[in-house]
């Protein structure tokens, strides 16, 4: 009986709960059925759906053939097409996101006021904001090179005999140089790099023996730092940076020319030993095109060389490129326009050469130039306002005080105005196209004098002298 109460009690329980169940299925809504009419609707949709993106990609795909087609005809500039596919959108974002440059190109037109907000913001987004709007590049235009010059200061450091290894910078906005800390050890004929806003000294010499310790100069903080030494003791040897890290090619270990390579990764401050070089080779001309290292020219321990070799960072391994056509060595050296320029030097029987040549690095080919309208070796050289400028040098004689400059489209050297003072071995900075020439030697006097060269005005003018004379040093502008 108690057994049949039990079943009684819990059928009660399950009718009760159904009929709860039941009333709040009742109380609940409801999705509606979808119709049969709604369910092809949506499946149309979703097949036109992917009709139309299937369509889409086709004609993406046919469009990019025909671009190629075009392109490869010559019928159609790839550099024009996606230049103006990036002003339709740039067109299309500027009517989506307005702006009124009305009230700044107002406050810009002060020159005041416009050359306080171009220091504000930097040299770097100046020239972006100009490069993105005709109007801003317009209104800023006048001010771009004084704001090069208020930024860039040009560095000098080198180490002469019984003299400490200094180190100073010249303000061309202020017209003076500044003390910089000594360098951590004396150092001259080093490699001279800079990535970002700190300069490399690699190697070099310091009187008594070659090195291979390393020192960086944070421009920004005006402080020194010690670095890992590299793998092998160098001096003369030719230094690069390709996509920020510092390459030391070649130099002479003291007693000879050596072939080693290798390379700094400021990320991890370590150095990684690289496939050596072809041939040994110290003194050497150097350039960076297109993404590869390549040096030529210098000396073998024995003879000048008129060999040349290139190395690939990507693939890791160097190629032997054509000789120029003479050998050569202290040899001027500058890239201007893509091409790497060698011009000068000394031969193998030490005759001074007027010669000049450059390297096309997509023919790779040398084409011979016209001859500079001077002999000379240790001159002084840089590319700025299109030209190549050479200054003094020696022409186994004498000290020279002649420059001249190269215009590769007229294809002609021009004399240029002799400068105030003889010298060799000077070295020499570009800031804001105006060529700067530091130290050198004048027969057994060492230099501290400093000019510059204005290439419009083709006039030279006295720069305060540096606190040192200076042989062979090592000067690079810097926008810090």
């Amino acid at each position: 009986m108690a057994t049949a109460a039990a079943q009684a009690t819990e059928a009660l329980h399950q009718h009760s709960w159904s009929r709860r169940q039941r009333a709040q299925q009742l109380q609940e809504p409801h999705e509606p059925l979808e119709q049969p009419h709604q369910h092809c609707q949506r499946t149309a949709d979703l097949h036109a759906s992917t009709d139309i993106q299937a369509t889409v990609a086709r004609l993406g795909d046919e469009l990019t053939a025909l671009r190629e087609c075009l392109v490869s005809q010559g019928v159609l500039s790839l550099e024009a097409f996606l230049a103006q596919l990036h002003r339709q959108r740039f067109e299309q974002v500027r009517r989506q996101h307005p702006c009124d440059w009305g009230s700044f190109l107002d406050v810009m037109q002060c020159g005041g006021v416009r050359l306080a907000t171009s220091r504000f913001i930097g040299p770097e987004t100046a020239a972006m904001l100009g490069a993105v709007s005709q109007p801003a590049s317009s209104a800023l235009r006048p001010v771009l090179a004084a704001l090069r010059l208020a930024f860039t200061k040009i560095y000098v450091c080198s180490s002469e005999a019984g003299l400490p290894g200094s180190a100073e910078r010249y303000d061309p906005s202020q017209g003076e140089w500044q003390s910089l800390p000594d360098m951590p050890r004396r150092r001259c004929e080093a490699v001279v790099a800079t990535v970002g806003n700190h300069l490399y000294l690699c190697g070099g010499q310091d009187g008594r023996e070659v090195l291979k310790s390393v020192d960086r100069f944070d421009t920004a903080t005006a402080s020194w730092e010690e670095l890992p030494p590299m793998t092998q003791a160098r001096w003369n040897a030719h230094g690069a940076v390709v996509l920020g890290k510092v390459y030391v090619c070649g130099g002479s270990n003291g007693a000879e020319p050596v072939r080693s390579a290798e390379r700094f990764d400021p990320s991890t401050a370590t150095w990684e030993l690289l496939p050596p070089m072809p041939v040994p080779r110290s003194g050497g001309a150097g350039a960076v095109l297109c993404g590869r290292i390549h040096v030529g020219a210098g000396v073998d321990g024995r003879h000048p060389l008129a060999s040349a070799s290139r190395f690939d960072p990507q693939s890791m391994s160097w190629e032997a490129i054509p000789s120029m056509s003479s050998a050569r060595a202290d040899a001027a050296s500058a890239v201007l326009g893509g091409f790497w320029y060698v011009c000068g030097g000394r031969n193998e029987v030490g005759c001074v050469l007027n010669s000049v040549e450059r390297f096309d690095p997509a023919a790779a080919a040398w084409e011979v130039l016209p001859p500079m309208s001077q002999r000379r070796w240790g001159s002084a050289v840089a590319a700025t306002a299109g030209c190549l400028f050479v200054c003094g040098g020696d022409d186994g004689r004498e000290p020279l005080s002649t420059a001249e400059r190269f215009s590769p489209g007229k294809r002609t050297w021009e004399h240029m105005p002799a400068m105030l003072q003889r010298r060799s071995g000077a070295s020499m900075a570009v800031s804001a196209d105006r060529v700067y020439v530091c130290g050198g030697r004048c027969g057994n006097r060492l230099l501290s004098t400093v000019e510059s060269l204005d290439p419009e005005k083709a006039a030279w003018e006295a720069v305060p002298s540096m606190s040192q004379g200076r042989f062979r040093g090592m000067a690079v502008a810097l926008a810090r």
